[in-house]
Formats: structure tokens, C-alpha cells, sequence
């Protein structure tokens, strides 16, 4: 089993819920990149390996970034001490890595892959197109 799914499994004990009383919830706008990333990924296969992973990388970097922030959020609700807070801020912190080691890689690329900067900027301006859209539907 993988840290990140004992450490939820960990937090629905806490909160004294069981799995199966949880309800799937709509796809959230971190679900929505990694979507769109799969569903980009069979019209970049035809490119070089490096190149058809860009696409899934940006949307992978933009669902960690919102990761952060939404761990984050849920974290400062608990007390200093408190062992769902420090389950989240061990979340939190395991997802600040992923975007430094995802960032890091997009930028070499960028500089060392010509073609590179492109593919980055249209998936980046994907990225901005659903999460502007995902957050109109939340003011409606």
C-alpha cells in the first residue's frame, strides 16, 4: 500500500469513518488535469518519448500544485500537535517535492529540447483554460 493511501486510510479512522461510507465526490480540478493529461497523451505518443510526456508532466505538475494548496487549506484547521494536521502537513510536504522534481525536469527540457518550449507553453495554457473554467463553475 502506498504512504499517500495510508496516511487518508490513516485520517478516515481518525475522523471515525470507514471507507465504505465515504461518498466519491465529483471529479476535483487536480482529477480534471490528470483527465486531460490522459486524454492529450494518445496525440502525443507519436512524438519523441521525451516529447510525449510533456503534456501528462504539465497536467501531473498542475494537479500536485493544487495538491499543495488544498492539503495546505485543510491542514490549518487542526491544532498544532494534532495528528491529522501533521498528516496533512506530511502531504503537503511530499507534494512540494513532486512539484519541485516535476518543475525541475519541465525547465531542463525547455532548455535542452528545442521543441520542448512550445509543447510546455500550450499545455500550460491548457491547464490555465480548465482552471479557469472549473473555477466559473464555482461562482454560478
Amino acid at each position: 500500500m502506498r504512504p499517500v493511501t495510508k496516511n487518508f486510510l490513516r485520517i478516515v479512522t481518525l475522523v471515525g469513518a470507514t471507507p465504505s461510507t465515504l461518498n466519491t465526490p465529483p471529479l476535483s480540478l487536480g482529477g480534471q488535469f490528470v483527465a486531460q493529461g490522459l486524454a492529450d497523451w494518445p496525440s502525443a505518443v507519436g512524438q519523441s518519448p521525451v516529447l510525449s510526456v510533456i503534456p501528462l508532466l504539465v497536467y501531473l505538475l498542475a494537479s500536485e500544485e493544487r495538491a499543495v494548496v488544498s492539503f495546505s487549506a485543510h491542514a490549518q484547521f487542526y491544532a498544532l500537535g494534532d495528528e491529522i494536521g501533521s498528516i496533512l502537513n506530511d502531504i503537503v510536504s511530499d507534494e512540494k517535492r513532486h512539484v519541485r522534481m516535476i518543475r525541475h525536469r519541465l525547465d531542463r527540457w525547455q532548455q535542452d529540447i528545442a521543441p520542448a518550449r512550445q509543447i510546455i507553453e500550450t499545455a500550460e495554457a491548457n491547464v490555465q483554460a480548465i482552471r479557469t473554467q472549473f473555477l466559473s463553475t464555482l461562482s454560478r
